[in-house]
């Protein structure tokens, strides 16, 4: 898969839905899709896939470089043994707003950060990329993640750039910080059901392990059914109120003597920054995604789905991996927020007996 930029040929300025930036003509941005289209469809400029524009980065030849973030955090936190690779050059991170606390963490100083639909450069011909733009380098990183499939992430991350790293680049590297609070954090829910579980999945075996422990959770993270079963158990558990704040849910990630996590940004996190979690992982593989992490253990599931690992990424919004589908579709599966491959006693024993390991486990 390829991203496309779209090249004004025209005054674009305050496109409705692109975010009310100025696209003067010969402007070059990645747009929204629908956007491209009333683009093209109003003559207004001309598409290009992003690739056939700017060469790859690399270590000994780039000085100047951009990139194009997807939303997930994940992906950024990792971006980091990147900008380590490229230690050197001056790199434009166009991503959401939103997320650009996280990059405070980064040791690279030389970051400078736009929206991802602001222009990449705003007098852009041909001729100025021949010489104007001739040393600016892109970093081609979307989907990398997506099309890995079993492959490790942070390796196919590496290799669009024509480079096969040492494993010792596979993690990512941020600003070591100390923890800064005590207690357990439960991160059981991701951002779709195909790598989430249900609240007593995590808190039953946290509390098996560490009896007296405070644990927490945020909000944010309990469906209506997570509530309802934490009052059925009498669960002794904090919740963290919900905040749209993404500083503040970073600190919260320091916060803790322990993350207990699905596949989600927490596990990344605080492998970069050096601090302990346990890490489930049904959906994806250890080996995809956290094989060379050295601060953080994680484990993957046993189970009896036949599909597993399904390396299944949520392409709609809603969509249930393949077993669920199928197990609703014959009446054995009623529970559409979370994975049965991450869910039951099975999991439960499974998660129980990781985190006793990981409490003899020699610490970093």
């Amino acid at each position: 898969m390829k991203l496309f930029a779209t090249h004004f040929n025209k005054n674009g300025a305050m496109l409705k839905g692109a975010y009310r930036y100025h696209y003067p003509k010969n402007s070059l941005a990645v747009l929204p899709a629908d956007i491209t289209r009333q683009m093209i469809t109003e003559g207004r400029g001309r598409i290009y896939p992003l690739s056939d524009l700017f060469d790859a980065a690399r270590a000994d030849k780039t000085r100047v470089a951009f990139t194009h973030l997807p939303q997930g955090i994940g992906d950024a936190v990792v971006f980091s043994a990147i900008t380590e690779y490229l230690s050197t050059a001056t790199i434009t991170v166009h991503m959401n707003p939103y997320f650009w606390p996280l990059f405070k963490y980064f040791s690279h100083r030389k970051l400078f950060l736009k929206h991802f639909h602001e222009p990449i450069v705003n007098d852009f011909t041909f001729g100025s990329l021949m010489t104007k733009y001739r040393n600016l380098h892109r970093i081609p990183l979307e989907f990398a993640a997506n099309e890995a499939g079993a492959d490790n992430w942070i390796r196919a991350y590496f290799n669009r750039l024509g480079v096969e790293p040492t494993n010792d680049m596979c993690r990512p590297v941020l600003i070591p910080q100390k923890k800064t609070g005590s207690g357990i954090l439960i991160c059981h829910r991701a951002s779709c059901q195909i790598r989430s579980s249900g609240i007593e999945d995590f808190y039953i075996p946290i509390r098996r392990t560490y009896p007296d422990a405070r644990v927490y959770v945020h909000e944010r993270n309990l469906t209506e059914n997570d509530k309802n079963v934490l009052v059925a158990i009498n669960a002794d558990i904090t919740i963290i109120p919900h905040s749209n704040d993404f500083d503040r849910f970073l600190k919260d990630l320091l916060a803790f003597d322990l993350i207990v996590s699905t596949d989600t940004a927490a596990i990344h996190f605080r492998e970069g920054v050096g601090l302990p979690a346990v890490g489930v992982y049904g959906a994806f593989s250890t080996a995809s995604r956290t094989q060379y992490y050295v601060h953080t253990h994680s484990f993957d599931v046993k189970t009896a789905c036949p599909y597993f690992p399904c390396f299944k990424h949520e392409t709609v919004k809603g969509e249930l991996c393949r077993w669920a589908a199928e197990r609703k579709e014959a009446g054995t599966w009623t529970n559409e927020t979370i994975a049965p491959c991450q869910s039951g006693e099975l999991f439960r024993e499974q998660l129980t007996q990781e985190l006793i390991d990981n409490q003899k486990q020699p610490k970093t």
